[in-house]
């Protein structure tokens, strides 16, 4: 039965090996080099280029050891113990250049951060998934979103059926490296119809950097809290579903004395709270303005009261002795008998 040398022969016939020598292991790196330089070329990513650096000095030690004579098992030793000490310095030196560069310093057809690890190529490391919603980001080639408040919207509270703007509006910037596309606006939720967003952002685009201001209204249908979310929707990577803001408001009691969008108190006397057209109100003040004016100044059948001719009493109540023309005091009829149907739960 054949028994193996014993350790210190097989020490003693390495060190007397041409073979394994300071020259060998050189020519053993840059076998390892070559073979990483052409698998990555060839764009075969990283396991290709470990493979190429794990194979190079393999081929190299072994026409060294051939051409020095060595045999066996001392052969073996040698190809092995070169061929790892090569591998291993080559991918120490790659990693620590690719750290120094930010990325891998060997050309090829992918852009990769390292050349034997990190992500980009055919590495078989998953490159990360996008978040669904992205709400902050920066840098990067790609568009990203941030949006203040990043969280919730507070409306106050308005009286139901009374319009108010939110107390900030909805501010949306850019912070990636392309132009973010705002694609729509929605409000969804159980109270979507009290809040009623602009649109002046939607169908933009902001470059890196800019923003859009959004104000939203808050228009309670009910008393009570009332909530719904904002969704502002852009060209964000998939699957994005839209930015999300909470919107939240508080419906109270309604005034009698509200008037609808549109129209505001007459003011043609203390505490007329009549709902007519903004044009209205300024020609009642221009009446009351010129009233005296307007009057007889000799008296009449109705005492000071008495217009002068062409003339007649306005009559938003029977007490109202202004002096209007006909068709201003026939517009103050109108406007009467029209009083409960511009307010606020009035009916028409």
């Amino acid at each position: 039965m054949q028994t193996l040398p014993p350790a210190q022969s097989l020490r003693r016939e390495l060190q007397d090996a041409s073979g394994f020598s300071a020259w060998a292991l050189l020519l053993a790196i840059l076998g390892s080099v070559v073979g990483t330089v052409i698998t990555s070329a060839f764009g075969a990513g990283h396991w290709g280029a470990l493979a190429g650096a794990a194979v190079g000095p393999v081929v190299s030690t072994t026409f060294t050891t051939q051409r020095t004579g060595e045999k066996g098992g001392v052969r073996n030793v040698i190809i092995a113990v070169l061929s790892a000490s090569a591998l291993f310095v080559t991918i120490t030196g790659f990693t620590f250049a690719d750290h120094v560069v930010g990325k891998s310093v060997l050309p090829g057809p992918d852009q990769r951060s390292g050349t034997f690890f990190g992500s980009g190529g055919q590495s078989p490391t998953p490159s990360p998934t996008p978040s669904p919603t992205p709400s902050t980001g920066s840098g990067g080639s790609g568009p990203a979103i941030q949006v203040q408040p990043s969280g919730q919207l507070d409306c106050g509270t308005a009286a139901v059926g009374a319009p108010v703007s939110c107390s900030q509006p909805v501010t949306i910037t850019s912070t990636g490296g392309s132009a973010l596309q705002i694609t729509n606006v929605e409000v969804t939720g159980p109270n979507a119809q009290d809040f009623i967003p602009g649109q002046d952002c939607a169908g933009t685009s902001l470059d890196p950097a800019k923003h859009c201001d959004l104000q939203v209204r808050f228009q309670p249908t009910a008393a009570g809290q009332r909530q719904a979310t904002l969704v502002i929707h852009q060209n964000l990577p998939p699957p994005d579903q839209g930015t999300a803001i909470t919107l939240t408001g508080t419906g109270g009691p309604t005034d009698p004395d509200t008037c609808v969008q549109g129209f505001v108190w007459r003011d043609a006397f203390t505490g007329d709270h009549v709902c007519v057209t903004p044009a209205t109100r300024a020609q009642a003040a221009e009446d009351d303005s010129l009233a005296a004016s307007r009057r007889s100044p000799d008296g009449g059948a109705y005492g000071p009261d008495t217009c002068l001719q062409g003339y007649v009493w306005r009559g938003a109540i029977p007490s109202d002795h202004v002096c209007v023309t006909p068709a201003t005091r026939d517009q103050t009829a109108q406007d009467n008998s029209l009083a409960a149907t511009r307010r606020v739960g009035g009916s028409g």
